[in-house]
């Protein structure tokens, strides 16, 4: 499928989403994001396990990293 007609596509859909769902409103909603077990996210926790050089544990720690999540929210109307 050509990028034209995938662009196409997914701007239909997109506005036919915006006409046809409801509107929630969301100024209440609130999420935190914590590692397990309550640890600190700069703990060296399972980062560094079985890391004995104190250099290598500081080079891992100021290693960017990235993470992706996934929010899965369920609602209905009544």
């Amino acid at each position: 499928m050509s990028k034209a007609v995938a662009d196409r596509c997914l701007a239909e859909l997109g506005d036919e989403l915006d006409v046809n769902l409801p509107i929630l409103d969301l100024s209440s909603f609130g999420a935190t994001i914590n590692r397990i077990n309550g640890v600190a996210w700069d703990s060296e926790h399972e980062v560094c396990d079985n890391v004995a050089n104190a250099d290598t544990r500081s080079k891992i720690m100021d290693t960017q990293r990235r993470m992706s999540a996934v929010v899965e929210m369920s609602y209905s109307f009544m």
